[in-house]
């Protein structure tokens, strides 16, 4: 199979098979993977999972295949890595926004817009992870599962904490919440559809709303508020 792929990136490729001896080993293994991540996750986004394969990969990264084999067993394995690296890192920005807020409006609103920022960084990983995602296998589709829920558990805890406040005037309960989050990700999804990544942030204040509007808030109020 053919696939040709748009070069991304500027990264500095060296000849198939050779490598920058001024490096570390430990260095040397980390650019190689991170290269490969990075190579793996144009090839999903492009071609889809179906029809991405090991020497799409090594075309983009300009890796040598037994490079390859030194870090993935295959291309399931790469592609659970590039989902995990994915994940982890909105997981982690997320995170900061809520230690950073007290008011349970503002922790979701932060959250919500760190989520979105790094899909407009990163529309080639959202694509890749959230679309190819149910192709990769059932191993993946409940990685993805419980990756959701336990988001479903996070957003239940931040309104939660909203009730209390007497922000929302209904209680969260967790199934809505687990639609909820679906929701807000297939907004983001949206603007990596339409390619329109750039005005991403807007939803924000809509997702907002709708989140605490499920519950009973008075959404005129926090729409001023944010």
């Amino acid at each position: 199979m053919n696939v040709t792929l748009r070069a991304r990136t500027s990264r500095k490729r060296l000849p198939r098979g050779k490598y920058d001896r001024s490096k570390s080993t430990v260095d040397r293994k980390g650019e190689q993977r991170q290269r490969l991540l990075a190579a793996a996750t144009d090839v999903f986004a492009d071609v889809g999972y179906a029809k991405a394969s090991v020497a799409a990969v090594l075309e983009c990264s300009g890796l040598s295949r037994a490079t390859f084999y030194e870090h993935f067993r295959d291309l399931e394995a790469l592609f659970a890595a590039v989902y995990e690296s994915a994940v982890e890192g909105t997981r982690r920005l997320q995170q900061k926004e809520l230690d950073r807020q007290s008011d349970p409006a503002a922790r979701l609103e932060g959250a919500v817009r760190a989520h979105y920022q790094r899909i407009g960084a990163n529309p080639a990983v959202a694509k890749a992870i959230n679309r190819e995602v149910y192709a990769a296998g059932r191993e993946l589709v409940l990685r993805r599962e419980v990756g959701v829920s336990e988001l479903a558990g996070l957003l239940m805890e931040g309104l939660s904490r909203a009730h209390s406040a007497g922000v929302i005037r209904r209680e969260p309960d967790e199934l809505t919440c687990y639609g909820l989050v679906h929701a807000i990700e297939a907004i983001g999804m949206r603007y990596v559809v339409r390619g329109d990544t750039t005005h991403i942030e807007e939803a924000v204040p809509v997702a907002v709303r709708m989140v605490l509007g499920t519950f009973g808030a008075d959404v005129d109020e926090v729409g001023d508020k944010s």
